[in-house]
């Protein structure tokens, strides 16, 4: 992840507004702590905007990807997910972190979008649910 970080770093003092930082699973508090401290690091402004579903949905989901052939990475699929999922520890992050919670079994997908630019503008610490 320093990798990742040190790419988000020279972004950033290169002038970009912002880094969206996807398609990492932040299940265990030793990478949410790393992803806190590269923020803090940067001085930069942090909405961790965590994504869920029923679990059945999620395995659905990663068959068919996984039956298609739809996603780069060859070790995704409904194994990957059970055994991440089985060693997931609760996401604890501290006061004055944005925060949105999207379930993508939910809703929409623009209501989604929204409520996460919402938690962009307003600025403050505080959780969004997306349902």
């Amino acid at each position: 992840m320093a990798a990742l970080y040190e790419e988000a770093a020279a972004l950033l003092a290169g002038g970009a507004p912002g880094v969206l930082i996807d398609g990492r699973t932040f299940t265990r508090c030793s990478a949410v702590g790393a992803l806190l401290a590269a923020a803090a690091h940067l001085g930069a402004r942090l909405l961790v905007v965590e994504c869920r579903c029923a679990p059945e949905l999620a395995r659905e989901r990663l068959a068919r990807d996984a039956a298609a052939g739809a996603h780069p990475a060859a070790n995704r699929g409904p194994e990957l997910h059970a055994r991440l999922a089985a060693r997931a520890e609760p996401l604890a992050l501290p006061p004055g972190v944005l925060h949105v919670i999207v379930d993508s079994g939910r809703g929409t997908p623009e209501a989604h979008v929204a409520a996460v630019l919402a938690a962009l503008r307003g600025g403050g610490g505080r959780s969004a649910r997306t349902d």
